[in-house]
């Protein structure tokens, strides 16, 4: 039955609106009183959640975690990852009205990035289209007709065009294998390795200076809120396996700290956690008022994550439109300039 309900889930996962009203329902529920199990029961009556929801009380049932339970109906591995800090400890309803928010604020800028670049996206397919059949078709045709009896200048500009186009040609494809390359064998390659080929990227680096800081105080926070010490969620932490960064960094510091280094020196080694979650953590306080600060870091941090995106979402159309406005430029000079110096020259 089990295996059956999986091969129903697989071909059928929940989109990302429904997996944010499931967790909407299952919060609503236990705010109410009501048990994880009572939950999920009153969950089985919607139809579109009844095979979710089945598999999930069969997981929990054999003795799977609520985290595990949703990694294994794939769930976003981003509600995994803030779910399994409250596998032992920790109030599991605060948890799930969070991963709400994180994972709301997630969908919203997705359908604002698609809104942003939908329109834009269609001008420069179509102009790359016109501009492949201009690069094709009537370059090569001035070329043998008139190149010869232009001026040095436009015939600089004839020359700068044909090879621009190839350019641009070798760098997407380029781009292309390294993607592919990137997907196929970042799985085997190492956390330190991966640690040191993003961080030579700029904006992947700051991106996930940001991502890596923000979940680390998120957990860091919560551990300790649950009560923890501050080896033994260093442990615990390092267990998780959705964000490898993080389990990386819990590790070498639960390593490092043991063998009798200091954390403050430790600290500054890791490339992709922000200076102001350093200094939160390199402070002596005692665990109730670094859980308290590394949840203001985490709150602060993710206003700042989403300013940031804000103002990269109102950039990029701007650049599309540049980008068409160069494309346009491109076939004017291509088609129409020749034409001109030809007439002016008779």
């Amino acid at each position: 039955m089990a295996l059956y309900l999986r091969k129903i889930i697989q071909s059928h996962k929940l989109s990302s609106s429904k997996q944010l009203r499931f967790l909407q329902i299952l919060s609503r529920m236990l705010s109410k009183g009501l048990t994880i199990s009572e939950s999920l029961e009153t969950l089985s009556f919607y139809d579109e959640y009844k095979h979710v929801t089945d598999m999930i009380k069969n997981d929990l049932k054999n003795g799977l975690h609520l985290d595990e339970a949703l990694e294994n109906v794939h769930f976003h591995h981003s509600i995994v990852t803030h779910l399994y800090v409250v596998r032992d400890n920790g109030n599991l309803e605060s948890r799930i009205k969070q991963s709400i928010h994180l994972y709301q604020n997630r969908i919203n800028y997705q359908k604002r990035f698609q809104q942003v670049v939908r329109y834009p996206l269609i001008l420069i397919i179509t102009f790359s289209i016109i501009l492949y059949f201009v690069y094709n078709q009537v370059l090569p045709s001035f070329q043998f007709l008139f190149v010869s009896n232009l001026s040095p200048p436009l015939q600089l500009i004839f020359f700068t065009l044909q090879w621009a186009g190839y350019f641009i040609l070798i760098v997407l494809f380029l781009i292309l294998i390294a993607f592919v390359f990137w997907s196929v064998f970042k799985k085997k390659i190492s956390t330190d390795l991966k640690i040191k080929i993003i961080s030579k990227i700029p904006l992947l680096a700051s991106y996930y200076r940001k991502q890596t800081s923000f979940h680390f105080a998120t957990q860091l926070s919560s551990l300790l809120q649950a009560g923890m010490s501050f080896h033994t969620l260093l442990s615990y932490m390092a267990y998780q396996d959705k964000l490898p960064i993080i389990t990386y960094y819990s590790k070498q510091m639960h390593l490092q700290l043991a063998r009798g280094k200091s954390l403050e020196s430790l600290l500054t080694s890791f490339y992709f956690i922000e200076k102001q979650l350093r200094a939160i953590m390199s402070t002596r306080v005692d665990a109730k008022t670094l859980a308290k600060d590394l949840h203001v870091y985490a709150e602060l941090s993710m206003e700042e994550m989403y300013y940031q995106l804000n103002k990269i979402i109102t950039y990029i159309q701007p650049i599309f439109f540049i980008i068409v406005g160069a494309f346009i430029i491109f076939i004017y000079i291509s088609v129409l300039s020749p034409m001109f110096e030809i007439m002016n020259s008779i």
